[in-house]
């Protein structure tokens, strides 16, 4: 998405390491007086999620067998602490079954504001995890709940319990 970037008056880009501001280019620590210079700018840089659905598509392309093609699971940790339609917006729809690349329907992707094409691949799972007593999942979009089955899981629970729950 789009990320702030400090950029210097001369309009390189600049990041803090160490405790310091440095040209991202050269490397070189920037000067006290030249970070009162500096100008805050928007940049767009792929997040996590982005790069994460990249590798799978691109292990899912690259497989000979799509059925056995390697598997990425994303895990998303007390899911429903957010307002996930804000921070989906409009890839939660990718999150469906007959969404996901490929569907050879011309509709497994959404356009990013920088043009490119995103698309969720069928080898990649979306886990999302919470706490049952916490009641914020009523928050949670209906539209977007319906994407996910829910399981239980408790504590005496084994991975071979969960993974036969799932079919795996």
């Amino acid at each position: 998405g789009m990320k702030p970037v400090l950029l210097s008056g001369e309009g390189k880009e600049l990041e803090m390491k160490n405790g310091k501001y440095v040209d991202v280019e050269t490397g070189a620590e920037v000067a006290a007086g030249e970070i009162s210079k500096a100008q805050v700018s928007f940049r767009w840089k792929d997040g996590i999620f982005k790069t994460f659905a990249d590798a799978a598509r691109n292990a899912y392309d690259a497989a000979e067998d799509k059925e056995n093609a390697p598997r990425f699971v994303f895990l998303v940790d007390e899911i429903n602490r957010a307002d996930l339609s804000r921070v989906f917006g409009e890839l939660f729809s990718l999150l469906e079954e007959g969404y996901r690349y490929p569907n050879g329907k011309d509709s497994d992707f959404v356009l990013l504001p920088n043009g490119e094409r995103f698309s969720i691949p069928k080898n990649l799972y979306v886990i999302g995890t919470m706490n049952d007593i916490d009641r914020s999942v009523e928050s949670m979009d209906f539209a977007l709940r319906r994407r996910f089955a829910w399981k239980e899981v408790k504590p005496e629970d084994t991975a071979a319990d969960i993974l036969a729950q799932i079919g795996r």
